[in-house]
């Protein structure tokens, strides 16, 4: 079995990092996948990473299966209230 593959969500552009840190995508199909290492990198380099009272960080690292999880609860929800 493969380690996990993580999505990298971007609050500074509110989309998701493209494939080889190239763009940005507000599709989680389109979305860069990468293993932990890299995902945690990005987001904890990024502008300077995670900071005490510096507000919401830039990036954040997801796990692949958990944003897709999300997504569909979400999805679900609209779904609902448009009913």
């Amino acid at each position: 079995m493969s380690p996990p593959k993580y999505l990298v969500w971007s609050n500074e552009h509110a989309a998701w990092w493209g494939p080889n840190h190239c763009g940005y995508t507000r599709f989680i199909a389109n979305a860069g996948r990468y293993d932990r290492a890299v995902a945690f990198r990005i987001a904890g380099t990024r502008d300077g990473g995670w900071h005490i009272r510096k507000g919401n960080p830039d990036e954040i690292a997801i796990p692949e299966q958990d944003a897709i999880d999300q997504y569909a609860n979400i999805t679900q929800a609209q779904e609902a209230g448009a009913a």
